[in-house]
């Protein structure tokens, strides 16, 4: 039978330690350490520290393998059969037999997409995303429009400043909210993403690239209008809500959309999105073709929403007028690596084209030239 472990108790029940045993020492059965040595031990410190001498230990010529391998150790293991991780729904599927799973191409091992995975696609879904808030927008603007407004908006197909600025408003809205929406979702932010980076040196880059922008428009523009009628070149632009906004409050809404806004905003989602979409779209042809494809691509996608609906020689005028900017400011993005000069350079030559457009009644061939940039 075992012994019996007494409980040491208070007298209301609850436990306690027990008392330290005493100490077993022969000369004081009380304290610890002893306050006199026992019979045989030398006398408490202090210590005297023995001169110990460092040897000199040599270095051995240690030689270096080759170390036979165990032959009762295989050289490569055979992997035993692993289930499969997660949910194939996931990324994962069932690996052959005697081969270590690996994930999907795109996917880490936890099944989630590798960032970034955003491309053309995104590009094509800013269509519906962009046009449907534009429409929205441009509806809510009749809450500013009068009565006799609102009719000739039916009859006369007639659209008010009112409505224009608004549809501007949400329309700049949605395309500037777009790519960042892609790069939170698929991305790894617009910094890194789109090249979203400003330096203040980019002011005098930017400066630079619209000087140099003016004066090649004005090499085309001289050029155009040998070939063309006045008529035509009339035709070509697009600036005819500016003049027909005077007296309206909401022409500083266009102002403003035309001299910061597009800038900032188009150049995040066309030398930002659309021009970082189409170079990872063909970077396995190289990088030097994968670059000039994604300045021509983002070019073209870049003129296609100006068009006016004229006819085929304004609409040529209008792109390849439209087609020079976009190309210098996809270029200089390009080379820079970043958007803040084709930012700067963007806002001076749209401020030329506003500044022209309202400060002429009578449009100059430079005029006409430089107006339809207004909406870049």
């Amino acid at each position: 039978m075992p012994a019996q472990v007494p409980h040491w108790e208070y007298p209301n029940g609850q436990f306690t330690q027990p008392p330290a045993p005493p100490s077993q020492h022969p000369q004081d059965p009380n304290t610890w350490p002893p306050a006199q040595p026992g019979p045989g031990q030398p006398a408490p410190g202090p210590y005297q520290q023995g001169p110990y001498q460092q040897g000199p230990y040599q270095q051995g010529p240690y030689q270096q393998g080759p170390y036979q391998p165990n032959p009762n150790q295989p050289s490569q293991y055979e992997p035993a059969q692993v289930p499969p991780f997660g949910d194939p729904a996931a990324g994962f599927v069932q690996p052959p037999t005697g081969q270590i799973p690996g994930p999907e191409p795109g996917y880490d091992l936890y099944g989630k997409r590798l960032r970034p995975w955003w491309g053309l696609g995104d590009v094509l879904l800013s269509i519906p995303f962009i046009l449907f808030l534009a429409i929205v927008g441009t509806f809510l603007g009749l809450l500013f429009v009068s009565g006799d407004e609102r009719s000739s908006v039916l009859e006369d197909g007639v659209t008010p400043t009112a409505m224009l600025a608004t549809g501007l408003i949400f329309q700049q809205g949605a395309q500037l909210a777009w790519p960042f929406i892609v790069s939170k979702w698929k991305g790894l932010g617009a910094k890194i993403d789109w090249r979203l980076r400003f330096k203040p040196i980019d002011i005098g880059i930017g400066l630079g690239v619209a000087i140099g922008v003016l004066i090649v428009v004005t090499i085309i523009g001289a050029v155009l209008t040998t070939l063309v009628s006045e008529d035509t070149v009339e035709a070509s632009e697009n600036t005819s809500f500016l003049s027909d906004a005077e007296g309206s409050p909401w022409l500083w809404v266009l102002i403003f959309g035309a001299v910061i806004g597009a800038p900032v905003v188009e150049e995040i989602f066309f030398r930002g999105l659309t021009m970082r979409a189409i170079e990872k779209r063909f970077w396995t042809r190289g990088e030097g073709p994968a670059k000039i494809l994604a300045i021509i691509g983002s070019t073209i996608i870049f003129v296609i929403p100006h068009w006016t609906g004229a006819g085929l020689a304004p609409t040529l005028i209008l792109f390849v007028t439209i087609g020079v900017v976009g190309a210098v400011l996809g270029a200089v993005a390009m080379h820079f690596d970043r958007l803040g000069p084709a930012i700067v350079a963007h806002m001076v030559f749209n401020a030329v084209g506003v500044t022209a457009a309202l400060a002429t009644s009578s449009a100059t061939p430079l005029t006409e030239l430089l107006t339809p940039l207004l909406g870049v």
